[in-house]
């Protein structure tokens, strides 16, 4: 049981950043004289951003900031840190996923939302700071800007910050605005989604979102927009991508813009996932030229505005820029 237990803290791909160390050992060797500086550089390459983005499975990236980093250490600058993006889930603890744990436990600093279940923050490293940036509605807190402006001024001094929300990071929790900042920054980030409330309410009550027999869609709908602006929609339509030109016209024919973003996510956080982007006028030929490129796994198709997001080149849940 005990080696069970250890074995499951274990990230899965550790030898993705044992082979990450390895490549660099020759030019480490060369370009820092100094053993001990050496020695942080490695520490740095294991517990920072280049190896969280070996265990990602990015190796591109993982590579791309690898270099980056010795030409910091080389030139004595300190390196920059990464944000993880995290959902806590809807409450309990219980229901963190393992990657979130993982990550608590290697946090310098932790930005949680106030809905952020209590019980989930004694998960976190013992000498991690625990930041409480909530905002509740009619009480004064941290403005999105003020949590976006510390995010970045933290991970540009080099530390690794998880900003641990309710939920899901993507699902209402603003985590596209910070994903937002980080870009513009420059700065490493990754997303570690959560089990959204709807998803465990429902099940918490026993209710099937879907049924067979009586209900065949989900919409997630928020009580409030932004500013007083009305909100953009987002469908996300499972199993579809085998029926494509069905879906195109059913949108079109409810008044859908033909424009409007699409992206195709197949195998989604999965090693072989695989994405096409689009839009909506032209799904029906992008779902075909998708299926002739690989395999044909579990793919859902997003659609709306915020799907022009999508990482196409790079996993979605490990963005360096």
């Amino acid at each position: 049981v005990l080696r069970g237990r250890i074995e499951a803290a274990l990230p899965e791909r550790l030898g993705a950043i044992a082979q990450l160390a390895v490549t660099f050992r020759a030019q480490v060797k060369a370009l820092i004289g100094d053993p001990s500086r050496r020695r942080a550089f490695f520490r740095n390459l294991v517990d920072g951003p280049a190896g969280r983005l070996a265990l990602a499975g990015d190796e591109v990236g993982a590579r791309r900031v690898a270099l980056g980093e010795l030409d910091a250490a080389r030139r004595h600058l300190a390196p920059e840190g990464i944000a993880h993006i995290v959902g806590a889930g809807p409450g309990d603890p219980d229901l963190l996923t393992l990657r979130a744990a993982q990550l608590l436990q290697e946090a310098d600093a932790i930005l949680h939302d106030d809905l952020v279940p209590a019980a989930v923050l004694p998960r976190a490293r013992r000498d991690a700071e625990l930041v409480p940036v909530g905002k509740r509605k009619g009480q004064t807190g941290w403005t999105q800007a003020e949590i976006d402006a510390d995010l970045v001024r933290r991970v540009r001094a080099g530390q690794t910050v998880v900003r641990l929300k309710a939920g899901d990071p993507f699902v209402f929790g603003r985590g596209g605005e910070e994903i937002d900042a980080l870009r513009a920054a420059g700065l490493a980030y990754m997303i570690v989604p959560g089990i959204t409330a709807a998803l465990g309410c429902a099940a918490a009550a026993g209710i099937p979102l879907t049924h067979r027999r009586i209900a065949s869609s989900v919409t997630f709908l928020s009580g409030h927009s932004a500013g007083g602006a009305p909100g953009g929609n987002t469908t996300v339509i499972y199993m579809g991508a085998t029926e494509a030109a069905s879906v195109r016209d059913r949108l079109l024919g409810a008044g859908a813009d033909p424009t409007t973003p699409v992206a195709i996510v197949e195998n989604g956080t999965r090693p072989d996932q695989r994405v096409s982007t689009g839009r909506l006028g032209d799904l029906a030929r992008l779902a075909a030229v998708h299926s002739r490129g690989g395999s044909a796994g579990p793919s859902l198709i997003i659609v709306g505005d915020v799907a022009a997001y999508a990482a196409v080149e790079t996993p979605p849940l490990a963005k360096v820029s």
